[in-house]
């Protein structure tokens, strides 16, 4: 098989090319051990919706009218600051090795720099070898310490709350709040903090709440985003809580109170696909929250290996050496050498 020249530049995705890009989620959805169940008309209206969480990166070859590889991010907005979630990232099997995953996280970082986001963050299976050792060595990609659970099953069926009662009084995080925050007695929030909570309470897509007792302290508060499955397209959530009490079983009680209220909004507004609990390895009341409500360590199979552990480009890669300003350019096209092959999309 030759090789000859071809040109690669991001494509948007429309109806034209959906059917190639189709293909490579298909392809995906194999490599998860998933089938794809959802509906073609959902995905390109969910996609193409400007005011939609969810956006996708499409590589394109100019010179075969071919789809190359793609991403599907979402945007969260978290108590570590705003990030570029990676959802989905592939590159077809013929196009492998030829530098098109480096190209993608390029325009990832280009467009983390352009809307000032402080991370690109996605999970791996842990006994992907391969692609921990490009993201590691090649992207200067960390493990972050937070651990993930699927918590779908049990946060809907709403098994820690059997009669409905709430130990504690659950209300919207609001902006005017958050001064109280930073001055709680059993834990502060820190400056950095506060402004990531503010940017996440201004996000339609983002769920925020307080949890406070009968006397109006904190106990806890829940930050959601919600988030878009290629397989199944249907939106779920990302979810991290923390305690804002010395009292574990306040803090425990309070993420119950917390997980219900953002279960029944979940429903009632058809997020409710997937439930995903990032804790906190070090507080004992979210690991012993996780237990309560047998949540299932996150996982791509059943294979003992398969964890998904959290990694991240972090701020101080994405800004560094970096002239400002640095503005991403769609546009761009990029020479890469790939072989003669018969295209997907026709």
């Amino acid at each position: 098989m030759t090789n000859n020249s071809a040109k690669l530049k991001l494509a948007d995705l429309n109806a034209d090319n959906f059917s190639g890009f189709k293909e490579m989620v298909l392809q995906q959805a194999d490599h998860h051990f998933c089938d794809y169940v959802g509906s073609d008309e959902k995905f390109l209206a969910e996609i193409t919706n400007p005011e939609s969480p969810a956006h996708v990166m499409l590589a394109w070859s100019e010179d075969k009218n071919d789809s190359v590889g793609y991403v599907l991010y979402n945007k969260m907005y978290t108590l570590k600051g705003s990030e570029i979630y990676i959802e989905d990232i592939i590159t077809r099997d013929i196009y492998r090795g030829l530098g098109v995953g480096g190209y993608f996280f390029d325009q990832l970082k280009a467009l983390a720099r352009e809307e000032s986001h402080t991370a690109v963050s996605w999970v791996v299976a842990r006994d992907n070898v391969h692609a921990i050792r490009f993201y590691e060595e090649r992207q200067n990609a960390k493990p972050r310490h937070h651990v993930g659970y699927d918590c779908t099953d049990s946060l809907l069926k709403n098994v820690f709350n059997e009669h409905g009662q709430q130990t504690s009084k659950v209300m919207p995080l609001t902006e005017n709040q958050i001064p109280d925050l930073m001055g709680c007695d059993s834990y502060k929030l820190s400056p950095n903090q506060a402004s990531f909570l503010r940017s996440a309470i201004k996000q339609d897509h983002v769920h925020t709440s307080i949890s406070r007792d009968s006397n109006g302290k904190p106990l806890a508060i829940l930050v959601a985003n919600a988030n878009f499955s290629s397989f199944r397209t249907v939106y779920g959530y990302k979810i991290e809580v923390l305690e804002l009490t010395d009292n574990k079983a306040q803090a425990i009680n309070a993420f119950k109170d917390l997980s219900t209220d953002l279960s029944e909004e979940a429903v009632s507004i058809d997020r409710d696909g997937h439930m995903v609990l990032f804790i906190d390895p070090t507080s004992e009341a979210q690991q012993e929250f996780v237990e309560h409500i047998d949540g299932e360590p996150y996982k791509m199979s059943e294979h003992e290996n398969s964890f998904l552990d959290l990694y991240a480009i972090d701020a101080a890669v994405i800004y560094a050496n970096t002239p400002e300003p640095k503005e991403r350019v769609p546009s761009e096209t990029v020479q890469f050498f790939i072989p003669q092959v018969q295209p997907i999309y026709r």
